[in-house]
């Protein structure tokens, strides 16, 4: 019992420290459009229509482009509004309440165990009417 105990005590420090060292490895957000993460470099803008919404992912990577588990914060500009996708942190739905007079930005702000602040952002475009 006792080599049990201390055998399950053993892997939650590993797991702990392999925790705490990712989230120092973070390197870049990529922010993808969807519900799910994708691959590659992620989004750097995104084309709505005014009452439109989009749902968006953060994804943390390393260096060499290995998950790393995030925990961010969403912030926009005003013509924006933003709503945690429920049971997905890591997501968000954006939907532009009207048009701005330039660019809007959507902004993913992460913060390390180290305190090192990193950002994924996204520009928002109006679409054109036809």
């Amino acid at each position: 019992m006792k080599r049990l105990i201390f055998a399950t005590l053993m892997v939650l420090a590993i797991t702990f420290v392999a925790f705490s060292q990712a989230a120092d490895t973070l390197s870049v957000i990529a922010i993808y459009q969807g519900e799910k993460a994708g691959t590659g470099p992620g989004l750097t803008s995104v084309k709505m229509s005014v009452g439109e919404e989009v749902i968006l992912t953060a994804k943390g990577m390393d260096e060499k482009g290995n998950e790393v588990i995030i925990a961010p914060t969403w912030k926009s500009d005003k013509e924006i509004s933003l709503t945690t996708v429920e049971g997905k942190g890591r997501s968000i739905k954006a939907k532009l309440l009207k048009a701005p007079s330039g660019l809007a930005y959507i902004t993913c702000v992460v913060v390390t165990d180290s305190g090192k602040k990193m950002t994924g952002e996204v520009t928002v475009e109006v679409k054109k009417e036809k």
